[in-house]
């Protein structure tokens, strides 16, 4: 049965999850807990899911948003998603820690022809850092959008400089 749960609370984040066992369905970004549990669609567990990944997910969380380079390529994830949409962010998922690509980079290495479609998809991201949609940025190296709630801009600011990068 699947398992809301708050991973970390930051006095500027707040991330929450849905797991099933050792199995990521959703990760939900936000700048509070509130925010985070209305995404969620209910109350976070404050109870510990008794799951490796969950630890695991907890720990990398914690040295990410401390600064540390985290990737998360190897989590198991439920993805819900279109062929193409799986397409896509399979290929946004491997954009290294640090680096910024454009919707138009990610349409041409997923074999799309439309950057608009690619920015649709990379907008309804179910599992956003660990399908790092904050390092997609547009064109003219503007940051584009960010769909992690109220404050999202901001939110995708504080992750790209927390990673190195200036925009």
């Amino acid at each position: 049965m699947p398992l809301n749960a708050l991973l970390v609370e930051e006095d500027w984040i707040s991330v929450g999850c849905v797991i099933n066992g050792e199995v990521l369905y959703r990760l939900v970004v936000g700048r509070d807990r509130v925010s985070v549990n209305a995404r969620l669609g209910g109350e976070a567990s404050s109870v510990t899911p008794d799951s490796v990944l969950f630890q695991r997910m907890c720990e990398d969380f914690i040295a990410y948003l401390s600064g540390k380079s985290c990737q998360f390529p190897d989590y198991p994830l439920s993805l819900q998603v279109s062929p193409t949409a799986c397409r896509v962010l399979e290929v946004l998922r491997h954009i290294p820690y640090g680096s910024v690509r454009t919707y138009k980079w990610l349409a041409q290495k997923a074999g799309l022809n439309s950057p608009r479609a690619v920015g649709r998809i990379v907008g309804s991201n179910p599992i956003p850092i660990v399908i790092p949609c904050h390092r997609i940025i547009r064109s003219d190296g503007t940051l584009g959008g960010y769909s992690a709630g109220p404050g999202s801009l901001e939110l995708k600011h504080r992750l790209l400089r927390l990673e190195g990068v200036s925009i």
